[in-house]
């Protein structure tokens, strides 16, 4: 079926009250100014991992420059014509012998238990309650006329409003560390006059008894004791690494990145980050948003759901990043694209694929909220 079909389905279903969870990933905190997809996290740790190697093994300034070129990390070093094929190949063997997953392993094993304070480091640099704030405010609220060309957090900022205005949207499953949804869902419920019209608050006032729900972030040993029947879970099922304001221990066991914890995680099938992605998955109509599905944890998730469990959609919201393709090379992706469609289907997917990219990822998201405006015109 097409994008548009299934878009359809989705709206049909959030029309019918069908109950909603929604399985989110590092695209989501997609913003032009500040690079934080899960690549860039990734570049980030292994910059930190090759300059400690290159201490270690006296590495010159050289041979480091064309490492962090080859990793995609820096692009300083500097080909003559007769080193770019000797380059390529070196670039197609790192390509084929170290997937992120094995970077992820080396980065661990290098940089030890420093590593997650690199990445709380490198997350809140790039975003903030303060940041989110004022990014709202300039774009998307009521009254604001300095509307950009370029939005900063606009996925964050339309699912943290269609969470506030969907009343069938039950949790969210996060395979992101950082608390930037939460935040979002805060300063949208902090000040609805900001950002919601006459409808929106009609929306807002029912799905949340007028500004009371309670968000709640769920990670590693906090499972039983946050949550209530008047909350709405947001579950870290990859750990949570909190901002540097925040006075609270880093639990580093429940922290998801290398191998070993992927391998921890399908041996022990019965955690509640396992139990509860597979409960989800085989009652609730899921929509998957700035996720890869490339963790072959979900993979078999998905595929055992589908097989013996659901019923119901698993929609899967796909989005690129902006390419400046040669005009033949545009069918050539295209058709990559319809491949890998193929491929998710064969695991159940319904998959909505975004050609513009991440930035019109947002205005999909948006616009689902319009069925229930409708909805609320029919009532009325």
């Amino acid at each position: 079926m097409s994008s548009d079909y299934n878009y359809h389905l989705l709206q049909k279903d959030i029309k019918e009250g069908k109950q909603i969870v929604l399985f989110v990933g590092a695209g989501i905190n997609f913003c032009q100014k500040h690079r934080m997809l899960w690549s860039d996290v990734m570049r980030h740790l292994f910059k930190h991992a090759l300059t400690s190697i290159a201490c270690n093994k006296d590495i010159n300034k050289d041979d480091l420059a064309q490492l962090k070129e080859l990793f995609g990390i820096d692009n300083n070093a500097l080909l003559d014509k007769e080193s770019i094929n000797s380059y390529l190949e070196l670039h197609e063997y790192v390509q084929d012998e170290y997937p992120s997953i094995l970077q992820a392993y080396i980065v661990k094993k290098i940089l030890g238990q420093r590593y997650i304070s690199i990445i709380q480091e490198f997350l809140y640099n790039n975003c903030s309650a303060e940041l989110l704030r004022d990014a709202f405010k300039t774009n998307h609220s009521i009254k604001s006329k300095e509307k950009k060309n370029e939005i900063d957090y606009p996925c964050l900022f339309a699912i943290a409003r269609l969470i506030l205005l969907c009343p069938n949207i039950k949790a969210v499953v996060t395979y992101n560390y950082d608390n930037f949804l939460t935040q979002a869902i805060k300063i949208l419920q902090e000040s609805p006059g900001t950002y919601f019209n006459r409808k929106d608050k009609l929306l807002f006032n029912k799905r949340t008894n007028n500004g009371s729900l309670e968000v709640v972030d769920v990670y590693g040993d906090n499972y039983n004791s946050v949550i209530r029947s008047k909350t709405f879970p947001i579950y870290h099922v990859h750990g949570y690494i909190p901002s540097p304001t925040e006075i609270q221990n880093i639990d580093e066991t429940s922290i998801v990145l290398s191998l070993d914890e992927f391998y921890d995680n399908v041996r022990n099938v019965y955690s509640w980050q396992t139990d509860t992605q597979m409960h989800l998955l085989s009652h609730y109509t899921c929509v998957f948003i700035g996720s890869s599905i490339s963790d072959i944890t979900i993979q078999r998730m998905l595929y055992y759901a589908q097989h013996y469990g659901n019923n119901e959609n698993i929609y899967y919201f796909r989005a690129h990043q902006e390419q400046q393709l040669e005009e033949s090379h545009k069918s050539i992706h295209k058709l990559l694209d319809e491949i890998k469609n193929d491929f998710y289907n064969d695991y159940g997917l319904t998959t909505i694929y975004v050609e513009e990219g991440y930035d019109y990822l947002y205005s999909k998201i948006s616009a689902l909220v319009d069925v229930l405006k409708t909805k609320v015109n029919e009532e009325v």
